[in-house]
């Protein structure tokens, strides 16, 4: 995700999950990889976004500046362990772990709990 942020930091993680429904799957039960992909960009989302709101700069009065935007520059890398099932529930949490002037990084990490 990209932005104009100053800070360094990392941040605190967003957590989220969803019951895996049979509309995300394939005819043999195993969850799409798009629809994995779709959770992982969401929370991705959320996490640069509270970054970006929480450390927004101030102007020269002392007032905090606007609210940067994220977008999602590039997905450096991406495993797929082992298959997620109809009835299981995706765990995701995500974090800032490194942000710089026009850029922060974030980290997604999903789980299944079945």
């Amino acid at each position: 995700s990209s932005s104009s942020s100053s800070s360094s930091s990392a941040s605190a993680p967003f957590t989220t999950s969803r019951l895996m429904a049979p509309d995300d799957a394939n005819p043999s039960g195993n969850v799409h990889g798009g629809t994995i992909m779709k959770m992982i960009e969401m929370a991705g989302y959320v996490a640069a976004m509270r970054f970006l709101t929480a450390n927004r700069a101030k102007d020269g009065n002392g007032s905090e500046g606007p609210v940067k935007i994220a977008i999602t520059r590039r997905l450096e890398h991406m495993d797929f362990m082992n298959p997620m099932h109809i009835g299981s529930l995706a765990k995701l949490r995500g974090r800032v772990i490194f942000a710089k002037a026009e850029a922060v990084l974030v980290e997604v990490v999903v789980h299944s709990e079945n």
